[in-house]
């Protein structure tokens, strides 16, 4: 079953949404209703709801202001906004702060379980999901992955000559002589150590799965909510692997959105021929992210040489 809170200002509202989910003899229970958003944040934080339904314009906490606060303290909860045609502006704003869907006033019952379907098939993808980060992270002890991810660091770091690296390098299972290279920066917008890890964990064993074979990545964690990615293309057009990046990338900010409710940004360094540049590919995005990127949901390229 999965567990619903209504907040909604009229009565009425939630008294005929109620009977339609209880009724409905779908996989749904509302446990709990609030006449106000101040009453709707205490109950979403005491009971931990899979839905919010909330109204657009209610007392002490608008909508909007609630699922901000929902976003930052329960980042799980699916939630829908409910609004009439006057307040639909700020139903489309509410679409920019992570909300799954909203519902126009008249709605019918049907629109509602067309609602509540989609969200349950998106929770159901999700289960699935986390039960492939806890069968996969057995294979998160591989050797070869450990050593990559120390070989990556040093990459990017570039702490021995060359030669002597390119031998580890190779060790490693990573041949980058000969192609086209670039490193990049993850950063995860999202609290809670336990579950940034174990996304990161699955991230290390998919992430191969969203792009082309001619593009590898290979990735590193370092600060909490950051991963160092390390880019080998083997293309003779830049402009090429710019875009097999650029698409692979896109995919896994969107997958992290769609079924985990994380929001990530990525930043490339410059494109180099020649592997012993990765070090300045890194320095190109250090440079940017002392100024305290932050843009979710976008991949931003730097083109600098240095």
């Amino acid at each position: 079953m999965y567990r619903i809170i209504i907040a909604d200002d009229e009565e009425y509202v939630r008294e005929l949404l109620a009977s339609n989910i209880n009724r409905s003899q779908k996989e749904f229970e509302v446990i709990a209703e609030a006449g106000d958003g101040r009453e709707a944040i205490e109950l979403v934080e005491k009971l931990q709801p899979d839905i919010l339904i909330a109204d657009i314009c209610m007392p002490f906490v608008d909508g909007l202001e609630l699922i901000r606060h929902i976003r930052q303290s329960s980042g799980n909860i699916k939630t829908v906004i409910i609004s009439g045609y006057d307040d639909f502006a700020y139903a489309k704003q509410a679409l920019t702060l992570g909300v799954t869907d909203y519902l126009l006033k008249p709605f019918s019952p049907e629109e509602l379980y067309e609602v509540l379907d989609k969200i349950r098939d998106e929770l159901e993808c999700r289960k699935v999901l986390m039960n492939n980060i806890r069968d996969m992270k057995s294979q998160l002890e591989d050797a070869s992955r450990i050593s990559q991810e120390h070989v990556v660091q040093k990459l990017v770091q570039r702490t021995e000559n060359a030669a002597k690296l390119l031998e580890e390098v190779k060790r490693a299972g990573i041949c980058p002589e000969g192609l086209l290279c670039a490193a990049g920066i993850l950063q995860i917008y999202q609290d809670g150590q336990e579950r940034i890890r174990d996304i990161k964990e699955l991230l290390t064993v998919t992430v191969e799965s969203y792009f082309q074979k001619n593009c590898r990545i290979y990735l590193s964690g370092t600060r909490e909510r950051q991963m160092i990615l390390l880019f080998l293309g083997d293309y003779q057009n830049i402009r090429i692997f710019r875009k097999a990046i650029e698409n692979g990338i896109m995919a896994i900010l969107e997958s992290l959105r769609h079924y985990y409710d994380i929001f990530a940004g990525c930043v490339i360094g410059g494109i180099y021929a020649d592997w012993k540049q990765i070090s300045k590919s890194y320095e190109n995005i250090l440079s940017i992210w002392k100024k305290n990127y932050e843009n979710a949901g976008t991949v931003l390229f730097l083109t600098m040489r240095s």
